[in-house]
C-alpha cells in the first residue's frame, strides 16, 4: 500500500463530495487506502476549521489502535470525552477525529486455507473486503457510542497500514494535528523505562513533531513526564493545549503547501457547506444508529471510482447527466443511414477477392460534424402527431454525446457481419441450387435476433458485473471524450482530440501506399526472395502460404484486419496468443509436415481447400446426390477420402481443443465466481460507480422485452426450416437442440472475451449435427448457424449494452435502437448479397469468371469446404472411424486436463502470480484465427501488441491512458476512408496504377503452396522423385 509522506507526494484520482454543515450533523468515516505500490484506491481529504453559526469548533485527534489495544484506545477516548472537549450543546462545541488504523489485507480465507489476496478471483477479494469492512464498522460503532452519549461530534479517518505508529505519524503533518491522544498500558510503559522498546503509543510520542501536542492515557490517567523518566518528549497533565491550529503560523503553511500539492479546493457556497474537490472513499459507519442521535448529519458521495479494472478506471469518466436527450430525431435519422450504409458497404467488399471491413468508428467520426450541422441548422418547433398526445422537435438542442452513442450502435449494428448470408451464398454460387427469398431473409433475420434471449438471461453476469470489462469497447469510449470533452491543451502537447485527428490523416495519407500503389507491402516475406527455388525455404518464410519466419508488413491493415487491434487487447491475452502461435505453428506443424503424418507432403504446408487423396482439389460433384442434395456414399467410394492440409488438420483439432479447455477453465478459475454472482444477481449485490449510476438514473429492460423476442423468434426459426419444402433441410429438434447448446456454452465462452480470440461453437455444432443428421450439407450449416451465431449475437448485443453501461445510456434505448439496427442490417446484407448473387456473372467461381475480377468470395469459400467436410461427407468420414483424423478426437481429452495442472501449480505456488496469467483456453487457440488469417497477420499484431501492452504500458503509462484507443481508433478510420475512396473513386472503374512488381496483392512466394512428396503433380510445382 502506498505509504504518505510529509510532502503528501500521492497519485489522487478525481472525485468530488459535498460536506454539509447543519446544525445537527452526522459522523463521515473517511478511508485513506495507503498503497506500496503506488496504486491509488483511495486517498485524504481533511480540513482543520468548522464553522457553525460563526464559531470555530475546537479538534482534538484519538487514536484508535487495533483490537489488541481496544482497552488502551477506550481509556483514551473517555480521558479526552471527560477532559478535553465540549458537547455540541456548548457555545464552543469540539470535533473528536477517530484515528483508527487497521491492518492490510494480504490474505483471504478460502476452503483451500489463506491464499494472498492477489492470487483469489475478484469476486472473493471483493466479499472478504465488505467482511472485514462489516468487522471495522462494528469495531469502531463503541467508539462512536461513547461520543455520543456525550453528546460530542465525532468524526472518523481510516487508514489502512501494517505500521501503526508510522502512518499516524505521516499523518499528523497533513492533517495538521495539534492534539493527539493515544492510550497505553503499564506493560507498554514498564518496556520503555527497561529499554526493551516502546509501543504504538510511546513511538508516537517520540516522533511526533513539535507543533503536535501527544496526550498519553494510562488505565484513564494522563502519563506524568516522572513517569516517562526522562522520555524525549515531556507530557504534563497541566499543560495548556497551546495555540489552535488553525491560527499558527506552521499550521497556515501547511495547509497552503497541502492545497498546492494536492489541488484541493474549499469554497464556501451560499448555503453555508463547504464543497471540496478531493479525493477520498467514504464509508458510513452506522447510519441507521447514528440516525438516533439528533446532532449528527451528512452526504456521503456516491460517485467514487471504484471498479475493479485498472483500464476502465483510466478510461471511462464517472459522470452522468440524466438530462440528455437520447432517442431524437438526430438520433433515427443518422443511425439508420450509418446502419444501412455499413451493411451495404461490408457485404459488397465482403464478396472481393481483398474483403475490406469497414468498422463503427468510420461512422462514428463522420456523425459527429453533421449531427453538429443538424442542430445548427433544424428549426427547434415542436411537431405533434395529430390525434396523440405525442410530439417531438427536430433540433431538441446542441447535438450530445448519448445521441452519437446511440447513433454508433446502430452502425455497429451495420458493420456485424450476418453469417446466415454465407448459407445463401453457398447454395446460389458453389452448389448451383435455388432458395425461396422469404426463406432465405427470414433465416438472416432470425440467426441474428436470437441472441436477444441469451443477451437478457445473462445481462446481469455480462453487463451489471464490474468485472466483465469489454477492452474493444474502450476504444470508443475514448474516442467519445475525445470527440466531445472539452480538453485543455497540455504545454507542447496536443489535445486528444487533435492527436486523433492527426492519427487520422496520417493513416488516411499513408494507406493509399499498400491498397494501391504497392499492395505487396501488406506481406514482406524476405526468405522467398532469397531462396527463389526451394520449396522448403519458401515454405518457412511465406508469410501468406507458409510458416512467416522473417515476414513482415508495413499495413495496418495486416495487423488489424484478422485479429481486431492489438493496442484493445490485454497483455496477458497477447503473450498466452503468442505462445500458442509459437508452440502450433513453430513446433507442432514442422513436426508433423517433415515427419510425414496424414500423408502432410502429398498436400501444402498450409490451406483450407479439400484434397483428394491425389495432391488435387477435392470433386465435390463426384459425391454429392445432385437429385436429393446429399451424400453419394457410392461416389465417395469410387472417388476418395476427403484430406486437409496438415495445418487444416490441427486447426479442427486444436479447436476441439480449445472448447474443452474453455468449460475446464471457467470451471477451475471462474466457477466459484459464477456461482457468487449467480446468487448476487438474484439479490441485486453487483455494484460499482457505474452500475450505482446506471439504477439511480434509469429503469432497466424488463426481463419479458427480451423473453418475447425469444419466443417470437423461436416460432419463426421452425417456420423458416421447417417449412419452404424444408428446402434448409434441418428439422424442427435441431433448430431446438442449437438453440439448446448456444443457452449452455454463451456464458463460459464469454468468460475468454477479454482476447480477440473467442472460443466459438462453430466446430462443435458442425460436429454434433454432422454425426446425428450426416450427408445433408445444408442442415449442418443451418444448425452451426442457429447454434453458433445466436451465441456470438448475443455477445454481440452484450458488448452494446456495456458500452452503454459506460457511457451512461438509459437502458430502454438501447434495447430499441440494437433492435431495430439488428432487423435494419440484415435486412440490409440480405438484400445487397441477393442483388450481387443474381446480377454478377460466375460469382465467386474463379474458373469462369474474367481475369482480374475481384468477386472471388474468399471466406465463402472457407465456409464451402466446411460444408463439405461436415455436412456432406460427416465427421465420422473425417474424424470418426471411417475417417483419416479420428486421433484428433484425443484433443478433447486434452483440452479438458490441459488447464489442470496450471490451476494446482498457481495453487500451491500463490506468491508466482505469473502462474494464474497462463490461460489455456487462449493460448491452445494461439493460432485459432488461421485461417483466413496468415502467419504475417500474427508477426505484425503480436509485435505491436507486445509494444504497446508492456513497453508503452509499463514505462509511459500516462500517456497510455490518454492515447492509446484514441490510436487505434485514429489508424482504423484512416484506413476505412481511404479503401472507401480509393474504390469508389478508381478501383470500381478499373484504375489502378502502373503494372509493376509490387502492384501484386502476394508475397511472392509461388513455391509455398506446393507439395513435397514423391509422384505429386501439381500445376506451377516442381516434381519430386
Amino acid at each position: 500500500m502506498m505509504m504518505m509522506n510529509n510532502n503528501n507526494n500521492n497519485n489522487f484520482r478525481q472525485g468530488f463530495c459535498e460536506i454539509e454543515e447543519e446544525e445537527e450533523r452526522s459522523s463521515d468515516l473517511f478511508e485513506i487506502n495507503n498503497n506500496n505500490g503506488g496504486e491509488t484506491d483511495g486517498s485524504l481529504f481533511s480540513y482543520d476549521v468548522h464553522r457553525s453559526n460563526g464559531r470555530e469548533e475546537d479538534i482534538v485527534y484519538v487514536a484508535v489502535l487495533g483490537k489488541n489495544s481496544e482497552d488502551s484506545s477506550k481509556d483514551a477516548l473517555t480521558w479526552t470525552l471527560k477532559n478535553a472537549v465540549r458537547p455540541s450543546s456548548s457555545s464552543s462545541a469540539s470535533t473528536v477525529y477517530l484515528i483508527h488504523i487497521f491492518p492490510e489485507l494480504h490474505y483471504v480465507p478460502t476452503p483451500l486455507g489463506k491464499l494472498p489476496i492477489s492470487q483469489v478471483n475478484p469476486e472473493q477479494k471483493n466479499n472478504h473486503v465488505i467482511q472485514e469492512r462489516s468487522k471495522r464498522t462494528q469495531y469502531l460503532q463503541k467508539f462512536l457510542d461513547l461520543c455520543s452519549a456525550s453528546k460530542v461530534k465525532v468524526e472518523t479517518i481510516l487508514i489502512e497500514s501494517d505500521m501503526e505508529a508510522k502512518a499516524i505519524l505521516e499523518l499528523i503533518p497533513i492533517l495538521n494535528i495539534n492534539t493527539l491522544v493515544v492510550g497505553t498500558t503499564k506493560s507498554s510503559l514498564r518496556r520503555l523505562k527497561a529499554g526493551r522498546g516502546s509501543g504504538i503509543a510511546e513511538q508516537i510520542l517520540q516522533s511526533a513533531p513539535e507543533f503536535c501536542e501527544v496526550k498519553m492515557i494510562c488505565e484513564g490517567k494522563q502519563v506524568s513526564q516522572d513517569q516517562l523518566n526522562e522520555s524525549p518528549r515531556a507530557i504534563n497533565s497541566n499543560a495548556s493545549p497551546g495555540p489552535s491550529p488553525s491560527h499558527s503560523p506552521r499550521h497556515a503553511q501547511n495547509q497552503q503547501q497541502l492545497q498546492d500539492q494536492n489541488h484541493q479546493t474549499i469554497t464556501k457556497d451560499k448555503n453555508d457547506s463547504f464543497t471540496c474537490e478531493s479525493n477520498f472513499t467514504a464509508v458510513p459507519s452506522d447510519p441507521n444508529k447514528l440516525a438516533a442521535d439528533n446532532h449528527i448529519s451528512a452526504k456521503i458521495p456516491d460517485e467514487i471510482d471504484d471498479n475493479p479494472i485498472e483500464q476502465v478506471r483510466l478510461t471511462v469518466p464517472i459522470t452522468d447527466d440524466p438530462t440528455l436527450p437520447c432517442l431524437t430525431f438526430r438520433t433515427w435519422f443518422l443511425g439508420i443511414i450509418s446502419c444501412a450504409v455499413l451493411a451495404f458497404l461490408n457485404q459488397f467488399f465482403g464478396y472481393r477477392q481483398n474483403p475490406l471491413y469497414i468498422s463503427s468508428v468510420s461512422a462514428q467520426i463522420v456523425v459527429l460534424p453533421i449531427g453538429k450541422l443538424m442542430a445548427a441548422t433544424l428549426p427547434k418547433k415542436k411537431i405533434r402527431i395529430r390525434g396523440t398526445n405525442w410530439s417531438f422537435s427536430l433540433n431538441p438542442g446542441p447535438f450530445n454525446l448519448k445521441e452519437h452513442v446511440l447513433i454508433t450502435i446502430f452502425a455497429n449494428s451495420g458493420s456485424n457481419s450476418v453469417y446466415a448470408v454465407g448459407i445463401i451464398t453457398i447454395v446460389k454460387a458453389f452448389y448451383k441450387r435455388g432458395i425461396h427469398p422469404l426463406a432465405a431473409m427470414l433465416l438472416t433475420q432470425t440467426t441474428q435476433l436470437l441472441g436477444y434471449g441469451w443477451a437478457g438471461v445473462f445481462r446481469k453476469f455480462l453487463v451489471d458485473s464490474p468485472y466483465m470489462w469489454w477492452p474493444a469497447n474502450l476504444v470508443q469510449v475514448s474516442l467519445f471524450r475525445a470527440l466531445h470533452e472539452d480538453e485543455k491543451r497540455p504545454r507542447g502537447g496536443l489535445t486528444r482530440l487533435q492527436f486523433f485527428i492527426v492519427v487520422l490523416v496520417s493513416s488516411f495519407s499513408y494507406y493509399i501506399v499498400p491498397n494501391y500503389l504497392f499492395p505487396s507491402i501488406t506481406a514482406l516475406s524476405f526468405v522467398c526472395w532469397i531462396w527463389k527455388d526451394s520449396v522448403t525455404a519458401q515454405q518457412l518464410g511465406s508469410g501468406l502460404h507458409g510458416l512467416g519466419i522473417g515476414s513482415f508488413a508495413l499495413d495496418w491493415s495486416t495487423v488489424a484486419g484478422f485479429l481486431g487491434s492489438p493496442l484493445a487487447t490485454p497483455g496477458f491475452a497477447v503473450m498466452n496468443i503468442l505462445a500458442g502461435f509459437v508452440i502450433v505453428l513453430y513446433v507442432v506443424i514442422p513436426i508433423a509436415y517433415w515427419t510425414n503424418l496424414y500423408e502432410a507432403k502429398r498436400f501444402p504446408i498450409f490451406s483450407s481447400h479439400v484434397f483428394d487423396a491425389y495432391g488435387r482439389e477435392y470433386n465435390v460433384s463426384a459425391v454429392l446426390n445432385e437429385t436429393n442434395f446429399s451424400f453419394n456414399r457410392q461416389g465417395y467410394d469410387e472417388y476418395s477420402q476427403i484430406n486437409l492440409s496438415i495445418f487444416f488438420v490441427f486447426a479442427y483439432g486444436l479447436s476441439f481443443a480449445t472448447l474443452a479447455a474453455t468449460i475446464s477453465h471457467v470451471a477451475l478459475f471462474h466457477g466459484r465466481t459464477i456461482w457468487q454472482q449467480t446468487r448476487a444477481s438474484f439479490q441485486d449485490k453487483f455494484g460499482d460507480v457505474h452500475t450505482r449510476l446506471m439504477k439511480k438514473n434509469y429503469e432497466a429492460v424488463p426481463q419479458w422485452w427480451f423473453y418475447s423476442i425469444l419466443m417470437v423468434v423461436i416460432g419463426l426459426s421452425l417456420l423458416t426450416c421447417e417449412g419452404f419444402g424444408r428446402q434448409l433441410q434441418l428439422p424442427y429438434w435441431g433448430v431446438l437442440l442449437a438453440i439448446s447448446l448456444a443457452l449452455v456454452f454463451t456464458l463460459p465462452i464469454d468468460c475468454e472475451k477479454l482476447t480477440v480470440q473467442q472460443p466459438g461453437l462453430n466446430v462443435i455444432t458442425e460436429l454434433i449435427i454432422g454425426y446425428m443428421y450426416p450427408g445433408k450439407p445444408l442442415a449442418n450449416v443451418a444448425f452451426k448457424t442457429y447454434g453458433y451465431i445466436s451465441m456470438t449475437q448475443a455477445i454481440t448485443f452484450l458488448s452494446d449494452f456495456k458500452l452503454g453501461h459506460y457511457m451512461k445510456i438509459p437502458p430502454k434505448s438501447m434495447f430499441i435502437v440494437q433492435l431495430v439496427g439488428t432487423i435494419i442490417a440484415s435486412s440490409v446484407y440480405f438484400a445487397t448479397s441477393w442483388w450481387l448473387l443474381t446480377t454478377v456473372e460466375y460469382i465467386c467461381d474463379s474458373s469462369k469468371l474474367p481475369e482480374g475480377s475481384p468477386w472471388t468470395c474468399p471466406g465463402d469459400d472457407v465456409f464451402y469446404n466446411a460444408s463439405i467436410i461436415w455436412g456432406v461427407v460427416g465427421p465420422q468420414r473425417m474424424f470418426g472411424n471411417l475417417g483419416l483424423y479420428s486421433k484428433m478426437n484425443y484433443l478433447f481429452l486434452f483440452g479438458i486436463l490441459a488447464p489442470v495442472p496450471v490451476w494446482i501449480l498457481s495453487r500451491a505456488f500463490p506468491e508466482k502470480k505469473w502462474i494464474r496469467l497462463i490461460n489455456m483456453p487462449i493460448l491452445i487457440s494461439g493460432a485459432g484465427a488461421m485461417p483466413p488469417a496468415r502467419a504475417v497477420n500474427y508477426m505484425c499484431w503480436l509485435t505491436v501488441g507486445i509494444f504497446f501492452n508492456f513497453v508503452v504500458y509499463k514505462r509511459f503509462k500516462a500517456w497510455w491512458a490518454r492515447h492509446n484507443y484514441i490510436l487505434s481508433a485514429g489508424l482504423d478510420a484512416g484506413v476505412a476512408f481511404m479503401a472507401m475512396l480509393c474504390y469508389f473513386a478508381l478501383q470500381v472503374r478499373d484504375i489502378n496504377g502502373s503494372t509493376w512488381w509490387g502492384l501484386d496483392l502476394d508475397d511472392h512466394c509461388p513455391l509455398a503452396s506446393c507439395p513435397t512428396a514423391p509422384g505429386i503433380k501439381v500445376e506451377g510445382c516442381p516434381e519430386f522423385h
